[in-house]
């Protein structure tokens, strides 16, 4: 078959049926493009394009009948605002230029321009990974919902951020803290209490029993900045992986199951996640990389005696930022001086992205 728009495979592809006429003189053109179907019409007009010195196929949409240097359609472009999936502005600016590129061809420019600025963008983050097991957990809620039924499951996860290892989850109808507050106890029963605990900024893991429960056990929350699921980026992936796998484990065309016969099922996927070998684990799979290592442990006075560390560091920090910026963000100054205390603990390294890296420096050379 004939791909569409490419010029040097239409210009080979008549050379081909060229060659061919002259091995088959006594058959027609018509016969011949009969035979390797290629449209008599479609060939008639190449021909004639190829006599005239004019290329075999043109751009869909009208003539451009006007010139604009690349140079100053780059610059325009990169003044649009360029969101991670979308840029504003790209319609006002096609109607100024039309008359001298297609739609397609500025759809492509702001392509490349908002996948460039993404990589930017995440090159920035750091990414951080945690050195020992049950040092922080993270815990998030998500909605499941069929495309046929208007009712929703609420699944409530929690994630050891060292080895990757998902709890227990919590099934709901509807968001309740005093189910979240019973449920987090019932883990710390079960499991050693963690260190620190990162959360979102929902109003069900901020409410006063959930908030009561981390106070009990001397657990340092770890509140998300506004408008930044990526801090918590641990859970959120965890999450995507186990509404996939959840997904495709139901009948769309069924409505959800109610929460204990839906339990079994949950608990599958979980354990599957958490049987699967991991190559950040070096080859161990999560729970193997729960259960078989060295965890530590902090009696009540040792965890008082950092959160007194951290409070005072955030207080120095938030100072120091009120004098140069006036900001008032304690809850900022909070996770600084978290990290500040678990990088002197050796307990948390921090890395930029290694294969974004490579390709804005050669992109900066160039």
């Amino acid at each position: 078959m004939v791909k569409k728009n490419d010029e040097s495979h239409h210009r080979k592809w008549l050379d081909v049926f060229e060659r061919l006429r002259q091995r088959c003189p006594r058959r027609s053109a018509a016969y011949l493009c009969g035979w390797v179907r290629l449209p008599y019409s479609t060939l008639r007009r190449w021909r004639t394009r190829r006599r005239r010195g004019e290329p075999l196929i043109r751009k869909p949409g009208p003539q451009k009948t006007a010139s604009l240097p690349v140079a100053e359609l780059r610059s325009r472009v990169a003044q649009l605002h360029h969101g991670p999936r979308r840029s504003r502005g790209s319609g006002a600016l096609y109607r100024s230029v039309r008359h001298a590129v297609s739609r397609r061809e500025l759809a492509g420019l702001i392509a490349e321009e908002r996948q460039s600025r993404n990589r930017e963008r995440r090159s920035r983050l750091h990414h951080l990974t945690w050195q020992a097991p049950n040092l922080a957990w993270a815990i998030d809620a998500t909605a499941v919902r069929t495309p046929t039924s208007n009712r929703k499951l609420v699944v409530v996860l929690a994630r050891d951020l060292a080895t990757h290892y998902h709890f227990e989850p919590l099934l709901l109808q509807s968001e309740s803290a005093r189910e979240n507050a019973d449920w987090l106890e019932a883990l710390l029963r079960r499991h050693r209490a963690p260190l620190f605990l990162k959360r979102d900024n929902g109003s069900p893991f901020n409410e006063g029993q959930v908030g009561q429960t981390l106070a009990e056990n001397c657990i340092l929350p770890l509140n998300s900045p506004v408008c930044r699921p990526q801090y918590n980026g641990a859970i959120e992936h965890g999450i995507g992986s186990f509404k996939r796998c959840l997904l495709d484990a139901l009948d769309p065309g069924q409505p959800i199951p109610s929460p204990k016969s839906l339990r079994p099922l949950v608990r599958a996927v979980i354990h599957l996640h958490n049987a699967r070998p991991r190559r950040s684990l070096h080859g161990l799979s999560p729970v193997q990389a729960y259960f078989q290592s060295d965890t530590p442990r902090w009696t009540r006075r040792q965890r008082h005696a950092i959160f007194e560390w951290i409070s005072e560091k955030a207080f120095e920090i938030l100072q120091t930022n009120r004098e140069r910026t006036g900001r008032h963000d304690f809850a900022a100054a909070w996770r600084r001086a978290a990290v500040v205390w678990l990088r002197r603990q050796h307990l948390i390294t921090l890395s930029q992205n290694r294969k974004l890296l490579p390709h804005l420096c050669s992109q900066q050379r160039s």
